[in-house]
């Protein structure tokens, strides 16, 4: 064999064996994976790739709450049914747990658990343990479950779909008081400590805030309804964005978290409306009518909401609808989208709480792969992280080639070349 056809069977064996030039992050830290809440992993898929992982059955017990937390190599998950509220941490490449949490041994009145969020190297759970107590918002550790500290406040909102955010050494959440204001908290992620806390208005919904670099982001309706930004180091308001068409005859729904797109733009999807506030000039960039019950993603410049049966495709910039799908049975829970990939959950029977997942085609808008029984929880850019609450398990499915299998292809591609030299 001669130096020319050695060298490309050796640099074709290290095109196939070098890393996956994808997304590395293999973290989803929140309700909508980041702070951003935007449901999107920057990752190219191949669904031929698409393999189960593991599937965990042995430890959970009880229901999986909506969402898990994936950071530092482990899965965080908690579950409830009043007398078994636990958060636990499994390993993320086998399933095995690391550690497990009776939260009903820390509040033996615990109602429920909202579902967890990792960052710093922890795990922060709210649970709800009633009036005159509230809400408790305690920090483990992410490696061995040491409780950290404990936040206990009835201005600490929890709710079993929405959470705190984490972002850059600290927590943000809402708050919330049963017949009196509302606002929104940053705690030190490390120690609990309280940062600042800021009222934003009489009544709102629960809610995650949205966070980037410099500010918070709040949506609540009712008393002077709109989108409210705050300086994310003091709290103090930055801007607020009416919404003049908020309807309080129709109440507020759970997707009021606002999700960050392009610089300058917050999506909010509340009441019978989705809308874009435009948070540069202050203004509502557009606003569609339709009734989206569920988290958008966003991803390069499209959003995509859930309304019922279908999956809308909407420009980001004009509102504009770019294309629909159509789904068998009613969807629900949030989406989240890869660069190519939208995978969505469809209920599998009706009046049941049984899902199917789908990995819908951004380009053809057709699905190209269906993981039965399981509705999408976490997405990170080598693993989909899904969840049966009939059988109370959670199944990882490995969405890139096993490494092995890589260096096997590439040996034997090489030994190809060599023999069709010789020949």
């Amino acid at each position: 064999m001669d130096r020319i056809t050695a060298g490309r069977a050796l640099a074709l064996a290290l095109m196939i064996t070098a890393p996956i030039t994808n997304a590395t992050a293999q973290t989803w830290s929140t309700i909508g994976g980041n702070a951003s809440h935007n449901g999107y992993v920057p990752v190219t898929l191949n669904t031929g790739n698409f393999r189960t992982k593991w599937e965990q059955t042995a430890f959970l017990n009880t229901a999986v709450s909506r969402g898990v937390a994936v950071d530092g190599g482990r899965v965080f998950l908690t579950s409830d049914d009043g007398s078994r509220n636990q958060v636990q941490a499994l390993n993320s490449a086998t399933g095995a747990q690391l550690w497990n949490v009776n939260l009903n041994s820390l509040d033996t009145n615990a109602r429920f658990t909202a579902s967890p969020v990792a960052g710093g190297g922890n795990v922060y759970v709210q649970t709800a343990v009633g009036y005159p107590t509230g809400i408790r918002l305690r920090a483990f550790d992410g490696a061995t479950g040491t409780l950290r500290w404990t936040v206990t406040s009835p201005e600490v909102s929890a709710d079993r779909y929405l959470r705190p955010t984490y972002y850059s050494g600290n927590i943000y959440t809402a708050n919330y008081v049963p017949y009196g204001y509302t606002g929104v908290s940053s705690y030190n992620a490390a120690t609990g400590a309280s940062v600042w806390s800021t009222p934003t208005g009489h009544y709102a919904p629960y809610f995650s805030p949205a966070v980037d670099s410099t500010q918070v982001y709040v949506y609540h309706g009712a008393d002077n309804p709109g989108l409210y930004v705050y300086n994310r180091q003091t709290g103090a308001l930055a801007q607020s964005v009416a919404d003049p068409n908020f309807n309080p005859d129709l109440g507020t729904v759970y997707a009021a978290t606002p999700v960050l797109g392009k610089p300058g733009d917050a999506i909010v999807t509340s009441q019978d409306r989705i809308m874009c506030f435009d948070t540069v000039n202050g203004t509502i960039k557009w606003q569609r009518s339709a009734f989206y019950d569920s988290m958008p993603a966003v991803a390069n410049g499209v959003i995509y909401a859930v309304s019922y049966y279908h999956v809308d495709a909407i420009d980001e910039d004009t509102g504009s609808l770019l294309w629909s799908w159509t789904a068998p049975k009613q969807l629900k829970l949030d989406v989240m989208a890869s660069q190519n990939y939208l995978f969505v959950s469809v209920q599998s029977e009706y009046f049941a709480n049984t899902y199917n997942t789908y990995a819908l085609n951004l380009t053809t808008h057709t699905t190209d792969w269906t993981l039965y029984g399981f509705y999408a929880c976490a997405l990170t850019s080598d693993t989909l992280y899904a969840a049966n609450d009939r059988s109370q398990s959670l199944v990882a499915v490995n969405l890139i080639p096993e490494p092995g299998c890589l260096v096997i292809l590439a040996c034997g591609i090489g030994g190809l070349l060599l023999r069709t030299k010789r020949r």
